[in-house]
């Protein structure tokens, strides 16, 4: 019995040469991608209270642009249009903006940098230019906000 073990051991032990184990390759691969610079734009709306002729305007709620841009990106807010508001009988009333207490003029923009998830908020102000003699009643106005990026 101990010789056919021997033999059984033997005969396992000149297979397993014959034994084929299956071969092995292998690559690497890169993952890339291309994070695309993005900004988006929200305002909150302003509201003034002004006396035809009178110097002071009040300011009854400030308004606000609020800008998110990816980390890194440089950015310029305008705010386009005529700022002029216009009233119940088409009388028009000028306003002049400023964003952080400072004169904001018409075609220039506010330099932002972009900080990923943070939301950059810029408050915005008005005035009624001076000297304007209109009607009483409510007058409205829309400016359009840009980000150009």
């Amino acid at each position: 019995m101990k010789r056919q073990v021997r033999l059984l051991v033997l005969a396992v032990a000149a297979l397993l040469p014959c034994i084929s184990l299956a071969g092995t390759a292998s690559a690497s691969f890169q993952i890339t991608v291309s994070v695309l610079a993005s900004c988006s734009v929200t305002t909150s709306d302003l509201a003034l209270e002004y006396v035809s002729g009178a110097r002071a305007t009040r300011t009854v709620s400030p308004g606000s642009i609020e800008v998110r841009c990816s980390k890194g990106t440089p950015a310029q807010v305008f705010v386009d249009g005529p700022r002029t508001l216009i009233g119940p009988d088409g009388s028009t009333l000028t306003v002049a903006l400023s964003e952080g207490g400072q004169a904001w003029p018409e075609g220039q923009g506010v330099a932002v940098m972009g900080e990923g998830q943070t939301t950059l908020k810029l408050p915005v102000g008005a005035t009624v230019v001076a000297g304007q003699r209109v009607a009483p009643g409510d007058y409205v106005g829309e400016e359009l906000v840009r980000v150009v990026y």
